[in-house]
C-alpha cells in the first residue's frame, strides 16, 4: 500500500488476509517475530546447536536453526499469552514431532548397526536433520504453514529427548564429545544417540 488513501481492493486484501489467520483451522504469524533473526553466539550452548555442531552442520545452517528456534519460540509463546491455543493443543504438536523423528531415526540406526563408523554416523545424522529443515513439515493446524515453526520446534522438542531419553547421553558426555568432536575423534556420539 502506498502513502495515499486505503483503495477498498486494498482493505478487503488485508481484512482477507487477516481473517485467515485466526480461522478455526489456522493460527497468525505476527510480522515482528518473522523479522527475528537470533544470534548464534547468544544460543551456543543451547543442546541443539553443540549437537549440530558435533555432526558437522555448518555454520550457515545453524545459523537458520537458531533463527527458527528464537522465531517458534517467540511465536509460540504470543500464542499461548494471547490464549489462542487449544488445551493441550503445544503438548501434542511436540508428541507429534518427537513420534515422526523417532521413526526415522530408529530405521537409520537398524540400518547402521551397531559396528557403523564415525563417518557413516554423521552422515546418516545430516541426512535426518536435512529431512527436518526440508520436508518435516508438521503444522500445529492446517492452515498454519509457516516452516519456521516446524524447524524451530524441532529444535526445542528434541533436544531434551536427544540427550536423555534417546542415548543416555548427559550434557556432561556431549561437550567431551564436542571437544573431541574438534579434534576428529567422536566415539559413537551423533544426533540423537548412540548406536
Amino acid at each position: 500500500m502506498g502513502s495515499g488513501p486505503v483503495t477498498g481492493v486494498e482493505f478487503d486484501d488485508v481484512f482477507d488476509q487477516r481473517r485467515n489467520q485466526f480461522r478455526p483451522d489456522n493460527l497468525p504469524i505476527d510480522a515482528d517475530i518473522v523479522s527475528l533473526t537470533g544470534e548464534p553466539t547468544e544460543h551456543a550452548e543451547k543442546t541443539f546447536v553443540r549437537q549440530l555442531a558435533l555432526v558437522g552442520i555448518g555454520n550457515a545452517r545453524i545459523r537458520m536453526a537458531v533463527r527458527d528456534f528464537v522465531r517458534a519460540y517467540e511465536q509460540r509463546s504470543r500464542w499461548s499469552s494471547e490464549n489462542l491455543l487449544r488445551p493441550g493443543e503445544l503438548g501434542d504438536y511436540e508428541r507429534r514431532l518427537v513420534e515422526e523423528w523417532e521413526r526415522r531415526f530408529n530405521v537409520m540406526v537398524d540400518d547402521l548397526g551397531e559396528d557403523a563408523a564415525e563417518s557413516e554416523m554423521r552422515a546418516q545424522a545430516k541426512l535426518i536433520y536435512a529431512w527436518v529443515e526440508q520436508n518435516a513439515r508438521f503444522r500445529i493446524r492446517d492452515g498454519c504453514d509457516e516452516a519456521f515453526v516446524t524447524t524451530g520446534s524441532y529444535q526445542r522438542a528434541l533436544s531434551p529427548f536427544l540427550v536423555d531419553a534417546s542415548s543416555g547421553l548427559g550434557e556432561d558426555a556431549l561437550a567431551d564429545e564436542s571437544a573431541q568432536a574438534t579434534s576428529g575423534g567422536v566415539h559413537g556420539g551423533f544426533v540423537g544417540g548412540q548406536v
